[in-house]
C-alpha cells in the first residue's frame, strides 16, 4: 500500500486471487492481482513476468519447516532472475520473533507481499 500510495504500480501474488484479501488489493488503484505458489517456480516466473523486483514473505507458519521456506525463498529469486527482475527482498518470521515460547500460533500481524 505504501508503494501505491507513491505511485508505483503493484502485483500482488497470492495462491488464491478468490481469497477476500486478494479481492480488496485488487480494488486498489495500480494493483494487479496474479496467482502464483512459492513451492512453484514456473508459477512464480509467471507472476514475476514484467515486474522490477520483489518484496517476498513466506508463510514459515504454515508447516513451520525452515528448509520449506528458505526453498520458498530461493524459488523467488531463481524466477526473478529468469525474467530479468533486478531486486528482490524479504522478511522473515523465524518462531522465536513475537511467538510465546511453546505457542503454534503465529504473532497477531499481518504481512503484505508484493512485486514491483
Amino acid at each position: 500500500r505504501a508503494l501505491v500510495a507513491k505511485g508505483v504500480s503493484v502485483v500482488a501474488i497470492t495462491r488464491n486471487p478468490s481469497s477476500e484479501k486478494a479481492k480488496v488489493l485488487a480494488g486498489l488503484s495500480k494493483v494487479e492481482v496474479r496467482q502464483a505458489d512459492l513451492d512453484d517456480q514456473k508459477s512464480l516466473e509467471a507472476a514475476f513476468n514484467g515486474c522490477d523486483g520483489a518484496f517476498v514473505v513466506a508463510n514459515f507458519w504454515e508447516g513451520m519447516d525452515p528448509t520449506k521456506e528458505m526453498k520458498q525463498y530461493e524459488n523467488c529469486a531463481n524466477a526473478l532472475k529468469a525474467v530479468g527482475g533486478m531486486q528482490l527482498g524479504g522478511h522473515r518470521d523465524p518462531p522465536e520473533d513475537g511467538r510465546r515460547e511453546g505457542a503454534a500460533e503465529p504473532p497477531d500481524r499481518e504481512h503484505e507481499s508484493a512485486a514491483f
